[in-house]
């Protein structure tokens, strides 16, 4: 109820917003180069003010750069940027992808994506944690350690497939992303696109996960490049 009287305030004004009929506001089609640079810093800001405003309790009494939420903005910061610099052309010259929106651009690549794939990601590795954990927990009395690993490896590919693939298709409702084929798209891309997590799943999974490990701010930034470095390695093979 609460949702349709939402709607019943909100629909006007979209209707308004679009003459065209239909209700739907499609942003894009009027951001230029600095509209899409504020969608992208509205999407990543909020992923490191919002843990200064509303800290964890674990993390209330630490040194900031002891804390788990400065530890993880700089390993999610790292290797957003390395897939936007470097991994992008790897769709550019296998998916024959190319994005046609008004951009600044960087490496070839929009810098708005760099702060949108910032948010997505940490996105993903909070949702992948928590599975996980869950994984992790209901597999801790079992006897034999190949099938706790074998459960745990079947969990991060099906996460790391399902993520890549809810992502294509998406995405391929932006009129400014295009690729030619979409059989290779959808089921190839998807399988490239998810090396990414197959990687970096287990790996940022690692990080604060023992109270026995330490883990500092260095430790933070080297473990996310080794990360990189493994994907970049693999998407080569590809």
């Amino acid at each position: 109820e609460v949702v349709g009287d939402i709607l019943l305030v909100v629909q006007p004004v979209l209707d308004r917003m679009d003459p065209a009929g239909g209700g739907a506001i499609e942003l894009y089609e009027r951001a230029g180069k600095a509209g899409y640079m504020m969608i992208g810093l509205g999407t990543a800001l909020p992923c490191v003010i919002l843990p200064m405003l509303v800290q964890g309790k674990a993390d209330r009494d630490l040194p900031w750069k002891e804390r788990h939420w400065v530890k993880v903005t700089v390993w999610i910061a790292i290797y957003s940027f390395v897939g936007n610099y470097f991994w992008t052309h790897y769709f550019y010259k296998v998916l024959k992808a190319e994005y046609t929106f008004p951009s600044w651009m960087l490496n070839d690549v929009p810098i708005p994506l760099y702060f949108m794939t910032h948010a997505y990601f940490c996105f993903y590795h909070t949702i992948s944690n928590i599975c996980l954990r869950v994984v992790k927990a209901k597999c801790m009395n079992w006897k034999s350690i190949w099938m706790k690993r074998l459960v745990f490896a079947i969990t991060v590919l099906g996460l790391s497939y399902s993520v890549a693939l809810t992502e294509a298709l998406t995405i391929a409702h932006f009129p400014y992303y295009r690729y030619e084929d979409p059989y290779l798209f959808y089921l190839v891309g998807s399988l490239y696109y998810g090396i990414y997590f197959i990687v970096s799943f287990p790996v940022f999974f690692r990080m604060d996960e023992s109270p026995r490990e330490k883990w500092t701010l260095g430790r933070a930034a080297m473990d996310s490049l080794a990360a990189a470095m493994l994907v970049t390695i693999l998407l080569d093979l590809w």
